[in-house]
């Protein structure tokens, strides 16, 4: 039997807690001050788990629906006659 990697994408969502004295101006602070999403180490490497920088900032993920995409062959199974 093969071995495949089946990579699959969903939406997560950010927020930032920002001091602002309208909608827009709490837009484009956000803009400014979000520090990124960035790879920490976990599970034996620095892909595995996602977080944010900033004291202020969350990431969710919180049932979110999982959009599976074209697998990628890791090792083939030779077939034997």
């Amino acid at each position: 039997m093969a071995k495949y990697k089946v990579w699959g994408s969903f939406t997560a969502s950010v927020s930032i807690t920002v001091e602002a004295d309208s909608q827009d101006e709490a837009f484009d602070k956000a803009h400014e001050e979000f520090n990124g999403i960035k790879a920490y180490a976990g599970n034996g490497g620095y892909d595995k788990l996602i977080g944010v920088s900033g004291s202020n900032e969350t990431i969710e993920a919180e049932g979110a629906e999982i959009i599976w995409e074209l697998p990628f062959l890791l090792e083939a199974q030779e077939v034997k006659e």
